[in-house]
């Protein structure tokens, strides 16, 4: 049953199986934090960006839109350490990011967040590289890769099920129903 391909853009034409999948994969974030401890929750923290109202000279490129996207990835998750972790010491084993050929082949976006927080003391960086995986699972034989792309999966539904939620902007029963 769970042996496709989802995301969250993508369900208005998914099959009833790929429903029945996001419908699961959404029942298990909204319930998984209850009874655990903290070090055993899943975080999360979304920052929405009007682009529109941004100032793109401050960026660097105007025409880069990585180079705005690579500043706010950075800023999220020290904002995420400081509003979840306040105090602690943060170590990041590894970074993962859908595949997209203008993040990886980008002159920086593969390897300068991670290399920024590396150089903060409230950080410890294991990889300073981003890894970049298909999220769709059946591309890969090792079970860690096959993982990765299903968390890959997973965020995105988590993201576009929050999306819809805050701006309602689904024209398809089953994204509306999913929120």
């Amino acid at each position: 049953l769970n042996n496709s391909e989802i995301h969250f853009k993508n369900l208005n034409k998914a099959s009833h199986n790929k429903k029945v999948i996001c419908e699961k994969w959404l029942n298990f974030f909204m319930n998984y934090n209850k009874d655990k401890y903290d070090d055993e929750c899943i975080y999360l923290k979304i920052l929405y960006l009007d682009t529109f109202k941004l100032d793109m000279s401050q960026f660097g490129d105007e025409k880069d839109k990585n180079n705005i996207y690579n500043r706010f990835y950075r800023s999220m998750l020290i904002g995420a350490r400081r509003f979840f972790f306040t105090n602690q010491f943060f170590v990041i084993k590894e970074f993962f990011h859908d595949e997209s050929p203008d993040k990886e082949y980008h002159d920086k976006f593969p390897w300068h967040t991670p290399t920024k927080l590396a150089k903060s003391r409230d950080f410890n960086i294991l990889k300073e590289e981003i890894t970049f995986v298909d999220s769709d699972h059946r591309n890969y034989e090792n079970k860690g890769d096959k993982e990765n792309s299903q968390l890959i999966q997973f965020v995105d539904l988590v993201l576009g099920a929050v999306t819809e939620a805050i701006f309602h902007n689904a024209n398809h029963e089953n994204k509306i129903r999913l929120a």
